[in-house]
């Protein structure tokens, strides 16, 4: 009931003068060797007034004014969206989480923050700006990009030397480092990134030019993945041609995390970026010629793209077209990691076996090439014949076949022609090599059976295959080779399981008839309908 009583009389003493109410005294001491403390030693009021904006536009004066209220937010957080804030909290909430220069700075500085911005105050706000940002204050993007624009309108001029400053104060480095992650992500967010209008460089050019690290490493996403990446993979990934220059000229490095080499690898980033086939060769050869990828990486990714020119100049620089190793990556895995497990595919691949397996061009290529090497070894011919019959292509199968006699033979790892053709499941590439060859098992009956294709399966019946039979346990090996995926998964695992320890209840037909691939495999299938 206080508030309705009658307030005192004004006094009449005129010698009693009303002032501002002393300072806010800090409850605790902060250890004067911070970074932030010794800012204030270095040429920071020179440089920030002598760089500031002297008259604000209405563009600048709105942006600023947004940036304000978040900056306000984040030193008053709020429980309710409702509340406001008030003077007195403001110069708390500043007091709980910076350090003073000097006595009467938070209140100066809270004041400050309360008016609308003006030219002179700015060098205070854009204290502040740069206290929460190099701290890691600052997390929501909206925000962070409130404040990179107000660099970007000119508020702080970026003609300025600033460097002088950057060299003097770890908080002010931290405070570019800031700026340039989060400018490295937007400007190469696959959301955000238009490869016909791209986000402006001159923050980034900017910052480079001041002596930010063009290495430093930040997190991102990719497939799926959080990841860590430097800015040129980030650039590589979204496509950012000109970005990628930028960062070439600042003396990028080709560093790769080790712990995700391979999908880290610049190859891998370049063919898994969205933009298109013609761009992508630009980044690919622009990366090439600084070293960021080996003669084997460019040969792979050109047979992936169909650039006959660049396949032809990979082979003729002495790329190694038989060779497994490689940090190449399936286009499947880019986009979705787990793809891979439900598909065959070729466990390691030579950049001959993915030109056979692509057909047309890439293999008239490569066949001019093994023509080149005068007689290559066997298991060289059988990767070539093994990789066109899993692909489906008959007529390079025969010519392989009449040049070589390849598809008698098997590779380095004993896999044959015949068994990469059943599990491509084309019946012409099959019917030729069982008619010319044989080799009809029931452990390729099962394999027909287990990936459905069920012409293949009556084919190796046709030609002897026991479908009743237990396969023969080196099998195995072609499962592996060729990522059979029903041998890891699901009924399946448990079926083989128990088939190659023997157990007698395990035939070709029971996994006809299981229930994995439902009732309309069993009754359409030619072999069901024998039984």
């Amino acid at each position: 009931m206080a508030r309705f009583k009658t307030p005192p009389p004004s006094p009449m003493d005129p010698q009693l003068s009303i002032c501002t109410p002393p300072t806010f005294q800090m409850s605790f001491e902060w250890p004067s060797d911070l970074p932030w403390l010794r800012l204030r030693e270095t040429s920071w009021n020179i440089t920030i007034n002598a760089s500031s904006s002297k008259v604000l536009t209405v563009h600048q004066r709105d942006r600023a004014n947004i940036a304000l209220s978040l900056m306000m937010g984040v030193l008053v957080p709020q429980s309710g969206e409702t509340l406001s804030i008030s003077l007195s909290k403001l110069i708390t909430g500043i007091s709980n989480v910076m350090p003073e220069w000097y006595p009467g700075e938070h209140t100066k500085t809270a004041q400050n923050l309360f008016a609308r911005p003006t030219a002179e105050s700015f060098s205070e706000y854009f204290k502040v700006m740069v206290y929460m940002l190099s701290n890691s204050m600052v997390h929501d993007h909206r925000q962070l990009d409130f404040y990179t624009s107000l660099m970007r309108i000119g508020i702080i001029d970026l003609r300025a030397d600033l460097k002088k400053l950057r060299n003097e104060s770890s908080t002010f480095r931290a405070f570019i480092e800031m700026l340039f992650q989060f400018e490295i992500r937007e400007a190469t967010s696959r959301s955000k990134h238009n490869t016909e209008r791209p986000r402006p460089l001159h923050l980034i050019t900017w910052l480079l030019e001041l002596g930010q690290d063009p290495n430093c490493h930040c997190q991102v996403f990719l497939y799926n993945t959080l990841f860590l990446a430097t800015p040129i993979q980030h650039a590589t990934y979204a496509g950012y041609l000109e970005l990628i220059e930028l960062l070439l000229r600042f003396r990028a490095r080709a560093e790769v995390p080790q712990c995700r080499a391979h999908e880290g690898a610049f190859v891998n980033l370049a063919l898994g970026s969205g933009c298109s086939d013609v761009r992508k060769l630009r980044v690919l050869n622009l990366l090439f010629d600084h070293k960021f990828l080996s003669r084997d990486e460019m040969l792979r990714a050109a047979i992936e793209l169909r650039d006959e020119a660049l396949i032809c100049k990979m082979l003729q620089c002495g790329a190694d077209a038989t060779s497994y190793e490689t940090s190449w990556l399936p286009p499947e895995h880019r986009n979705d990691r787990n793809i891979l497990e439900r598909h065959t595919h070729f466990a390691n691949p030579s950049a001959l076996m993915m030109a056979f397996q692509a057909g047309g061009r890439m293999a008239d290529l490569m066949l001019d090439y093994l023509r080149l090497k005068d007689q290559p070894a066997p298991s060289i011919l059988a990767d070539a014949c093994i990789a066109a019959a899993y692909g489906g292509h008959y007529d390079i199968v025969l010519r392989l076949d009449e040049m070589y006699s390849s598809g008698k033979t098997c590779n380095a790892s004993g896999i044959t022609p015949l068994e990469a053709a059943v599990v491509g499941g084309d019946s012409t590439v099959c019917r030729y090599l069982l008619g010319r060859y044989g080799g009809a098992s029931s452990s390729l009956a099962l394999v027909a059976a287990l990936l459905a294709k069920v012409d293949v399966l009556q084919l190796l019946i046709d030609y002897g295959a026991n479908h009743n039979a237990r396969p023969c346990l080196h099998g195995n090996a072609l499962y592996i080779y060729l990522n059979i995926p029903h041998i890891y998964y699901g009924n399946c695992y448990t079926g083989m399981t128990f088939w190659l320890h023997g157990h007698d209840s395990y035939t070709g037909m029971t996994f006809v008839k299981s229930d994995w691939r439902g009732p309309s495999f069993v009754s359409t299938s030619p072999f069901c309908r024998q039984l």
